[in-house]
């Protein structure tokens, strides 16, 4: 941890990294780049990820990453600092599937789902979804599928399309209940700003999204289950933003909890 000359500093930003078994935060001297003060936290015991290649057990909750997120910012920011932060950028290793239900909670909050495999969150080194990647990219080659020539003509298990099949497949309570699906870092941002967006590196790669593509088309996702194409489009809706632009501002109640300026 290290500080710097209070009066030197009139703007700050905070970076949050979210990784596997650990989250960090930094503050940041806005007009020099100035590592003010830092802090980790590892992930509550009973549901820190075992990093085996499959592994299904001790998935997360979405809770376990949102409080240590809270927990973060509120630590990173002495007390002096507290006026002087402009903006909170997310990230996390990609790509970590977080599923939510129509009234904005994550389905592991949902009575009788906490301890529910595919409500849980699944970590980007999931892999027991391969059977359904595999199934993917046999029929996105039949098809010769455009976003194939994005993806270095690959699927993998670790992103979200046959996690989501993998859910639709072995636990269809479950699934019928998504109303939203997010990546780790766009799950983060929607807690802190209440605002639906999309991060374009999530969505365009690991969600086999484009710009000039749009979603994978109809044919094939509906190839792969009947209907699936609008479950699809309707579980990754949203604003998609590019590095750089703004997903929103601080929700007041938080700036309220942690004494933080309006509009960050």
């Amino acid at each position: 941890n290290r500080r710097s000359c209070m009066r030197t500093v009139s703007k700050t930003v905070i970076g949050v990294d979210f990784g596997t078994q650990s989250a960090r935060a930094v503050l940041v001297n806005a007009e020099n780049g100035e590592i003010i003060y830092s802090c980790r936290k590892e992930y509550p015991y009973n549901s820190t990820p075992v990093p085996a290649i499959d592994c299904a057990e001790n998935l997360p909750c979405a809770t376990d990453y949102e409080m240590t997120l809270y927990e973060l910012l509120r630590n990173v920011i002495p007390e002096e600092y507290r006026k002087t932060v402009a903006g909170i950028c997310v990230d996390a290793t990609s790509l970590t599937m977080v599923l939510l239900a129509e009234d904005g909670r994550a389905l592991s909050e949902l009575d009788g789902w906490s301890e529910a495999a595919h409500a849980r969150v699944k970590l980007w080194k999931y892999h027991r979804a391969q059977e359904k990647a595999d199934e993917a990219l046999n029929l996105a080659r039949n098809l010769q599928e455009p976003f194939l020539g994005r993806t270095g003509g690959s699927i993998s298990c670790e992103w979200m399309l046959p996690k989501l099949l993998e859910v639709r497949d072995e636990a269809p309570e479950i699934y019928s209940k998504i109303d939203l699906a997010m990546d780790l870092c766009e799950f983060l941002t929607f807690r802190l700003t209440g605002q639906l967006v999309r991060s374009i590196g999530s969505l365009s790669y690991k969600c086999l999204w484009a710009e000039d593509l749009s979603f994978p088309e109809r044919t094939f996702l509906n190839g792969l289950r009947a209907g699936f194409y609008e479950e699809y489009c309707h579980f990754l809706r949203g604003d998609v933003r590019k590095p750089g632009e703004c997903a929103g501002v601080l929700r007041s109640e938080l700036t309220k909890r942690w004494g933080l300026p309006e509009q960050i």
